[in-house]
Formats: C-alpha cells, sequence, structure tokens
C-alpha cells in the first residue's frame, strides 16, 4: 500500500467532551479529533440514539486554483459543531432544469403526490442556494456508545456513494439519512460528497485526468481510514455502497485500485460501468472545448494553460459556467488511469479488485424514467432499457467477480409498495432507486402521501439486516443469513421483496439472464 495514503493517523485526545452548548436547538454531544479539526456532534433528530456529524471537510475547498483539479486534504484545524450538512456540490438540473417543472403541468397530472417527491428527490431540484462548490464534506452516523470509543471492539463502517448520473447528487438529501439503519444495525455509516457535472468530469486537457470527482471520492475513502477509529470504527471493515452512478463509481474505483483499495468490501445498487457511457478523452475535451469557447475562454486552438487560468478566474461564477454546462454531457472520460478503455482485458489479466460483492438490480429499473420520455415525446422501452443498461451489465459484472474468486451474492428487488407508485393509475413495480427507500427506511412523505405499511417496514428492516450482515463480516455474514453465494448454475439468485415478502426465495441465473 501507498504509505502516504494509508497511513493511520492517531489523534492522541480520541474523544473528549464538548462544553455545554447548543445551536439551533439542538445540544451538541461529544467531540472527535478528527485529521479535519474537533468535530461535535448531535442526537438525530429522527433517532436521538444515534449521533450525527455533519459537514466534515475532507479536501480544501475546489476553489480559485483549484477549480477543476485534483482534490487537496483538508488542512484546517479549527473546531467544527456538525450540525448542518455541506453544500451541495454544483448541480446541472436546478428549479428550472427539474425533470418536472412547473411549465409542464400536463404531465405533473399524471403523477401521484408520491410520485412527484420521488422524481423530485431523483433529480436533486429544489435547493439551488445550498449550491457550492465549496463542497467536498462528509457525514459520519454513530450509535450512542456505551463506552468511549477506544475501548472495546470497532463498528463496521459503511461508505455511501450517492448516484446521480454524475450530472447531480448531493448528501443532504433526505432519503440517504443514515439515523434509522446506523439505530437498527449498530453500524457506523459515513455518506461523501464528490464533485459532478463539469467541475468533477471537466474534459480538460491539462493534467494526467480530469475524473476529479473521483479523485474526491478516493481522498474522502482515504480521510474514513485515518479518522474512523475516532468515532468507534474498524478500519479494517469498510464497506463502499452505492446506487446508480455511485454504484458505477465502485465498479470503476474496482479496477482503479486492485492492489490498493482501502475498504475491504462493496455493494453495487443499480450501476455498473456499462449503465453510463464512458467518454474517450476526444468525446471529453469537446464538450470542455465547446463550454470554453462559449464563456470566452477560448476553444480547442488557444494555450490549454490559458483557457484554464480563465475557466478559474473567481469573476466566472458557478451560475455561469452551469447556464453554459447544461446544454453538453459530462462522464467519466478515459485516462488509462481511473477510467480504462479495455475492461474484459482488465478483468481476465485480474487487474480487478477481489473483494467480496454484493450486487443486485430492481426489477423495472427504467419505469422511473417515464417522466423523461413523456416530456420528450420519445418513449422509453421498459423492458429492453431495463435489461440492457441494469440487469444484464449486473449478470456479467457478478460473473467478473465470481471468475476473479470473489465472494459474490446477487439479488434482484422487485418491492412494490402504494407510496412508492408513480404515476395515476399505473404500476410501475420496482424501480429504479426504489430499494434505497428500502435500505435507509427513508419513505416519501407529504400532503397525500401514505406512510410505510407493515410489509414495507418489514421488508426495508430485512434488507438493512442483509447489507450489515454483509459489512460486518463480508466472508460469511450473509451466508449466516441465510443467502447462499453466487453460482449462475445455481439457485443462488435472491428475490429480494418477492410479492413484498421477506421469504427467501431462490432462482437460477438463467431465469432473468436468458435475454442478455
Amino acid at each position: 500500500m501507498m504509505k502516504f495514503l494509508l497511513l493511520f493517523i492517531f489523534v492522541a485526545t480520541i474523544w473528549a467532551q464538548c462544553p455545554e452548548q447548543s445551536e439551533a436547538g439542538r445540544r451538541l454531544y461529544r467531540c472527535v479529533n478528527t485529521t479535519s479539526g474537533q468535530v461535535a456532534g448531535h442526537p438525530s433528530p429522527k433517532k436521538p440514539a444515534v449521533y450525527e456529524y455533519l459537514g466534515i471537510p475532507f479536501a480544501q475547498p475546489p476553489i480559485g486554483d483549484l477549480r477543476f483539479a485534483p482534490p487537496q486534504p483538508f488542512t484546517g484545524s479549527d473546531s467544527l459543531n456538525g450540525t448542518n450538512f455541506g453544500y451541495t456540490c454544483p448541480k446541472l438540473f436546478t428549479d428550472e432544469l427539474s425533470l418536472i417543472p412547473s411549465n409542464f403541468p400536463d404531465v405533473v397530472d399524471n403523477y401521484t403526490a408520491s410520485g412527484i417527491s420521488i422524481l423530485d428527490t431523483f433529480t436533486q431540484a429544489g435547493d439551488g442556494p445550498r449550491n457550492n462548490e465549496d463542497c467536498l464534506t462528509l457525514n459520519v452516523w454513530v450509535p450512542k456508545p456505551a463506552q468511549a470509543p477506544d475501548v472495546g471492539s470497532k463498528k463496521a463502517v459503511m461508505i455511501w456513494i450517492y448516484g446521480g448520473a454524475f450530472r447531480d447528487g448531493a448528501t443532504e438529501s433526505h432519503i440517504y439519512d443514515g439515523s434509522t439503519f446506523v439505530d437498527q444495525e449498530d453500524v457506523i455509516m459515513v455518506s461523501i460528497n464528490y464533485r459532478v457535472n463539469i467541475f468533477g468530469f471537466s474534459g480538460d486537457s491539462t493534467g494526467p485526468t480530469s475524473n476529479y470527482g473521483m479523485l474526491d471520492q478516493r481522498l474522502a475513502i482515504e480521510w474514513v481510514y485515518n479518522n474512523i477509529a475516532n468515532f468507534g470504527g474498524d478500519p479494517s471493515r469498510i464497506t463502499l455502497f452505492g446506487q446508480s452512478a455511485g454504484s458505477c463509481s465502485i465498479d470503476y474505483y474496482s479496477y482503479a485500485y486492485p492492489q490498493d483499495p482501502i475498504v475491504s468490501a462493496m455493494i453495487m445498487q443499480s450501476g455498473t460501468i456499462p449503465a453510463l457511457p464512458t467518454f474517450s478523452s476526444t468525446q471529453a475535451f469537446s464538450s470542455w472545448k465547446n463550454t470554453s469557447s462559449s464563456l470566452g475562454c477560448g476553444d480547442a486552438s488557444a494555450d490549454p494553460a490559458s483557457v484554464m487560468q480563465c475557466m478559474r478566474n473567481p469573476n466566472l461564477t458557478t451560475a455561469n459556467i452551469l447556464q453554459i454546462a447544461h446544454i453538453h454531457t459530462w462522464l467519466p472520460s478515459v485516462d488509462e488511469t481511473l477510467v480504462f478503455s479495455d475492461y474484459p482485458a482488465r478483468a481476465a489479466a485480474g487487474n480487478i479488485t477481489t473483494l467480496p460483492l454484493l450486487i443486485g438490480n430492481t426489477n423495472n429499473e427504467a419505469a422511473v424514467f417515464a417522466a423523461q420520455s413523456l416530456m420528450s415525446g420519445n418513449p422509453v422501452d421498459i423492458p429492453q432499457m431495463t435489461n440492457s443498461t441494469f440487469a444484464c451489465p449486473t449478470a456479467a459484472r457478478a460473473n467478473v467477480s465470481t471468475a476473479s474468486g470473489a465472494k459474490t451474492w446477487r439479488y434482484r428487488y422487485f418491492g412494490d409498495f402504494p407510496n412508492l407508485q408513480i404515476q395515476k393509475g399505473v404500476d410501475a413495480g420496482a424501480f429504479h432507486i426504489s430499494d434505497v427507500y428500502s435500505v435507509f427506511g427513508t419513505w416519501p412523505t407529504g400532503t397525500g402521501i401514505t406512510g410505510a405499511g407493515k410489509e414495507q417496514v418489514s421488508l426495508g428492516r430485512y434488507m438493512r439486516g442483509a447489507w450489515a450482515a454483509f459489512a460486518k463480516d463480508s466472508e460469511q455474514g450473509l451466508s449466516a443469513y441465510g443467502w447462499p453465494v453466487y453460482k449462475p448454475e445455481e439457485e443462488t439468485v435472491v428475490r429480494l421483496g418477492w410479492k413484498n415478502s421477506v421469504e427467501l426465495v431462490l432462482d437460477r441465473a438463467e431465469v432473468w439472464d436468458s435475454t442478455c
């Protein structure tokens, strides 16, 4: 391992009592010393036995000369109150660009109250003022300790990476609140912000990579490794888990750091490298040069360093950049360091992590994209998109993992509940992101939205139990939970939430993979 990356940083005073104080009606709890300074937590409003440490910076603000640049470790030492989430990294979906804007009343009229809430969550719309380039923070949820974290056994750690098609996403979204999971399963949860769209995947040609969002993820993982013991966590039991682009990120990560993954296990929900396009360097640079040209910073013929200097000018605001950037596509691009052009060959050569893997997808992934298809006038073939974008790549990735010798578990999610219906009179089934509500226990709320029923609550509890069993013991935990290790030729694919039940139902892979 690279020593400077994996140096475990010892902090002399691990767990100190904070001075009696409160902020905005929230009582501050104990302080934890970290490499980012001393951080005070507070009881979660949802689960008072869980303590939140929010908005902890893990990198220097990516502004000025650090805009469109690799992240640098945070060097501040001021005390932090940990009461509020940090800023959301600038997003392309804003109030004006939501999938369900007010100028599409005919579309909105077709959706249930819960459907509008789900789509608002899905697009991360509605919080424009919270967008800020100074966004590289993370959040920690910790079970109320019976003793100081330097005494007794350490807890398993789970790091959440959000989705959003590499365009959008935010840890502060209510759907990713870790308190219910932590309260039930006695693990530590961390969620991390990373740059997206042009700020995270710029396509510029000034350095060895422009996949800055992936470097953000790596730096956050290093921060967790170096600091989580001070919260009572076990740095030898860190599980990455994510959904959609977050899951794609984990797939990319598994190839980028085969010998130095830091983490001990991975959970991939509805996302693999093929789920979203990967740009060539030429394609990525095209988006960059067209944007820089439109902003008056120069086109492909201009000196790259001069273009970059202009694009980093503080007079060029975030809003200025996003106004042009939303016209273009921003995705991970091949750099042969973090993103590669030859994944099948790399897998065959063993250039991939062999960490235990839990992987799966929902049964009707593409149903959530119905809003886009209604507005664009280009209907989506839901079964075809579900298979080609999600189910078949999931099957292929599970098979790669098994072939590499890694212990692998595979599921297909079927949960289908009234408060997760998107369109009026249309059963969406288990759509993209619907499993996340079950994993976190964060159901849609609001006027006209029914609460979670008994079956839904039971399934969520069962899934959190499975995810946590894997995180606590990635080699044997799921087997002890009753799930068989995935073998394509045997009945080892778990039907998760089949008929909204927690009953264990198993299939051969061919039941779902015959069309792949």
